[in-house]
């Protein structure tokens, strides 16, 4: 998973156990891995590589026809969390709404040619546009939190609810969880993975506390 690569630490010997079937990930704000609990939960039409090449994710097979349109096939059988299968609908949906405005003003038209099929024209060439591509894919009109990703949202509780600092939990099919607890104060952040109440912290131990 791309949110667990870099430098990270774990808990030894906890006092306190963790369940089995879920991970516990201690953040220092929501907002710091936003981009990596969404890649969890959604599929783009393409994904970028340990080595950060684009590759084809919800994409079957691609055509580019220079210098600036691209025709694109869907894989089949792909279903949403709640059981409706992708269509170049949903593609076209997510696109016009979630591409950033500098990528979004790049683009002339997006048409749907057959429900798997999806043609997108550009003003000009703009060769990185595949990078863009990486959003992920939610149904059209739907619930923005719904992927066709390994995971899915299960709960979502602000500061103030289950969680004085707010929680974020993503359950998998088989039933197994990440939960991501966000623990703004240093101290108790590193306090909570030593004493077995988080599993995982990464890049937020601050290094006066290492020892």
């Amino acid at each position: 998973m791309i949110f667990f690569a870099g430098a990270a630490l774990a808990a030894c010997r906890p006092s306190f156990k963790t369940p089995p079937d879920t991970l516990v990930v201690g953040l220092e704000e929501a907002s710091t891995t936003t981009s990596n609990i969404s890649q969890l939960i959604h599929n783009g039409l393409f994904h970028l590589s340990e080595r950060m090449e684009v590759e084809p994710d919800l994409v079957e097979s691609y055509e580019f026809l220079p210098p600036k349109k691209y025709k694109f096939h869907l894989r089949g059988g792909v279903r949403f969390h709640n059981g409706r299968e992708l269509t170049a609908e949903d593609v076209k949906a997510t696109l016009e709404s979630g591409l950033p405005p500098q990528i979004a003003e790049k683009v002339e038209s997006i048409n749907v040619a057959t429900p798997r099929d999806l043609e997108i024209e550009l003003k000009a060439p703009f060769a990185p546009f595949l990078a863009a591509l990486t959003i992920g894919i939610s149904p059209a009109g739907g619930d923005s939190t719904i992927g066709t990703g390994p995971f899915q949202l299960e709960r979502s509780d602000p500061a103030g609810g289950r969680s004085p600092a707010g929680d974020i939990v993503l359950k998998r099919l088989d039933g197994f969880r990440i939960r991501f607890r966000v623990i703004p104060d240093d101290n108790l952040r590193v306090l909570e993975l030593k004493n077995g109440r988080t599993d995982l912290l990464q890049n937020n131990v601050p290094s006066s506390l290492i020892a």
